[in-house]
């Protein structure tokens, strides 16, 4: 179509200061997530009460874990959604709980064992980003310097039109 425009797109490769443990995997009933310990919410919801303690969003979303342990993480994310939470306050929720983002199998790995995951992650500040463009960030920004005289370090922002 003649209002089509190419746009330059941007590879990275990051750093997620987190295990796959740590995240709500879509593809995986709850039960073989090692995402929350095994210790049963019975036992400590007891402990809590004898102390006069409310459960933590933890204690709490790890119960709810138990409760639909046969769901897929996917399931048990859309039951959030249908108890009127929008997206935001369903990962705030999780988030708030210790867990770290979503994970999922990517297009080409989907039913199969193995592969590769795309990740969503509920707290930015867990990425760093390593490379750019495929080359480490200080050696990209180096050689963009010398290309356009700008400050090496004005490279590592975001929003630079280079």
């Amino acid at each position: 179509p003649e209002d089509f425009k190419l746009t330059k797109g941007r590879m990275y490769e990051v750093d997620i200061d987190a295990s796959p443990d740590e995240f709500l995997d879509y593809d995986v009933p709850l039960s073989e997530q090692a995402i929350f310990p095994k210790e049963a919410t019975s036992v400590k919801a007891a402990r809590y009460k004898e102390k006069g303690l409310s459960p933590t969003p933890s204690d709490m979303m790890q119960a709810r874990f138990e409760a639909n342990s046969g769901q897929s993480g996917k399931g048990f994310y859309e039951g959030l959604l249908r108890g009127n939470k929008t997206q935001a306050e369903a990962s705030a929720l999780l988030q708030e709980a210790g867990i770290k983002g979503i994970r999922y199998k990517d297009g080409f790995s989907r039913n199969k064992d193995g592969g590769s995951y795309n990740y969503v992650i509920f707290d930015d500040r867990l990425i760093s980003i390593s490379k750019k463009y495929g080359i480490a960030i200080p050696a990209a920004a180096a050689l963009l310097s010398q290309e356009t005289g700008l400050n090496p370090s004005s490279f590592y922002e975001e929003d630079n039109p280079v």
